[in-house]
């Protein structure tokens, strides 16, 4: 995500090549490349399991996931995790969370 002050735009050069580098549209920092049309069209499907199982199971998933991780990684050789990142966190109703 890029955010630009509107009278910044123009001034600003976009990374890829863009025929109008000066233009005061910010839609020359958009660049599509080249798209895989199969993600696209699974978009609609992605919503509809997103929807059916629920944003609280997928919160628990996340979570429990989080939690395999980082009780496993303390034992990696070479591995330095602080203290927070290690520590078990509170069930996911005691949490913030946001999934999309």
């Amino acid at each position: 995500m890029m955010w630009v002050k509107a009278e910044k735009v123009e001034k600003i050069w976009p990374l890829v090549c863009n025929g109008t580098p000066h233009s005061s549209d910010i839609r020359k920092f958009e660049d599509l490349g080249t798209r895989s049309f199969p993600i696209e069209q699974g978009i609609g499907e992605a919503i509809n399991f997103h929807e059916g199982i629920g944003s609280a199971r997928k919160q628990q998933r996340i979570h429990y996931l989080k939690n395999y991780w980082a009780s496993r990684v303390q034992t990696v050789a070479k591995v330095n995790c602080t203290p927070r990142s290690i520590r078990a966190t509170p069930a996911p109703s005691a949490v913030s969370a946001s999934t999309a």
